[in-house]
C-alpha cells in the first residue's frame, strides 16, 4: 500500500502484541512523493532540478527554489480577471489531485470549458473519461498540486491562464515533445539561413563572372575595331601608278599567278614618286 505523499511502507506482524509494526519506509522516486513540488508545480524525474513551474507561473519563494525547496509552489505571473482568460493546454502529465474538484458524467468537453468559466475560482478542466474520444467533465478549483510528467498518459487537461499569457498554440505539452518541437523550428531556420547564405555566394560568383566575361567582350571588340581601322588606313593606288611601278607589268617584275592573277613586286614609293 502506498501512502498519499508516495512513501510505500513495510510492515511486520508481532505475534506478541497482535499488531503491524512499521519497520521500514521506502520511496520509488522522488516525483512519487506527493506534492514534491508544491502547489501550480511539476515534478520531472528526467530533469535536473526535478521541479518547475506550469507555464504561466513563476516561483512563489525564488530563493528557496534555488536552494530545491519546493514546497512553496508557484504563483500567477498574471492574475486572473475571469472575463479575459483563456486554457492552455497540458498533455502528458499525471492529473492534478482531485480533492477539490467537481464532476459530470454527461458534458462534452465544449461544455466542460464553458461550465469553467462561469465559475472565476476554476483553474482548469479535462475530460472525465478519455475513452472513446473522451466525454464528460472534471472542473478543478484553487491550486493545482501533485502534477507530474508522465508522457504515457495521453489524457489533456486545459489550465486557466490570463489573456496576456496565451500563446498562440493555445498550449504546450510538459515533457521532451515541445523540446523536440523548438529544435525543429531552430534547426529549420538555421538551415533556411544557410541556403540563403549558399544562394547568395553563387549569386555573387555568377556576377563576378559575367562581369569578367563583358570585361573580356569589350576587349575583343575593342582590338577587332582596331584592327579593322587599320585595315581601312591601307594605301590605295591608281591603276597608272601600278604599271609605272612595275615598269608596264614587265615580266622581269612578275613574281607569279594566284587565283587572283598575277603577282608583281610593289618598287619603294613616296608621294614624290617611285623609285
Amino acid at each position: 500500500m502506498t501512502s498519499q505523499n508516495g512513501d510505500v511502507p513495510s510492515f511486520a506482524w508481532i505475534e506478541k502484541t497482535q499488531k503491524w509494526l512499521l519497520y521500514e519506509t521506502a520511496n520509488t522516486d522522488n516525483c512519487d512523493r506527493y506534492a514534491r513540488c508544491g502547489a501550480n508545480g511539476f515534478c520531472n524525474i528526467q530533469s535536473s532540478p526535478v521541479c518547475g513551474c506550469l507555464n504561466g507561473f513563476v516561483p512563489k519563494s525564488p530563493a528557496d527554489w534555488d536552494l530545491t525547496d519546493w514546497s512553496n509552489g508557484c504563483v500567477r505571473k498574471t492574475p486572473l480577471n475571469c472575463s479575459g482568460d483563456g486554457f492552455r493546454k497540458l498533455a502528458g502529465v499525471k492529473m492534478p489531485e482531485t480533492k477539490s474538484t467537481w464532476f459530470s458524467n454527461t458534458m462534452n468537453l465544449r461544455e466542460c470549458k464553458n461550465k469553467c468559466l462561469e465559475k472565476c475560482n476554476c483553474t482548469a478542466y479535462s475530460n472525465l473519461d478519455i475513452r472513446n474520444g473522451g466525454s464528460g467533465c472534471m472542473l478543478w478549483f484553487g491550486d493545482l498540486i501533485d502534477i507530474r510528467v508522465f508522457s504515457e498518459n495521453e489524457q489533456e487537461i486545459y489550465i486557466r491562464i490570463a489573456g496576456s499569457e496565451l500563446d498562440n498554440g493555445d498550449g504546450a505539452k510538459i515533457n521532451k515533445k515541445s523540446t523536440a518541437k523548438k529544435r525543429i523550428i531552430i534547426t529549420t531556420v538555421l538551415s533556411a539561413g544557410i541556403l540563403l547564405l549558399g544562394l547568395a555566394f553563387v549569386l555573387s560568383v555568377w556576377m563576378k563572372r559575367q562581369q569578367k566575361n563583358r570585361q573580356i567582350a569589350d576587349s575583343l571588340e575593342r582590338s577587332a575595331n582596331h584592327m579593322h581601322k587599320e585595315d581601312l588606313e591601307l594605301p590605295m593606288f591608281d591603276l597608272g601608278t601600278l604599271a609605272c611601278a612595275t615598269n608596264n607589268f614587265s615580266v622581269e617584275n612578275k613574281l607569279g599567278e594566284g587565283g587572283f592573277g598575277s603577282v608583281y613586286k610593289v618598287l619603294l614609293y613616296k608621294e614624290s614618286g617611285i623609285y
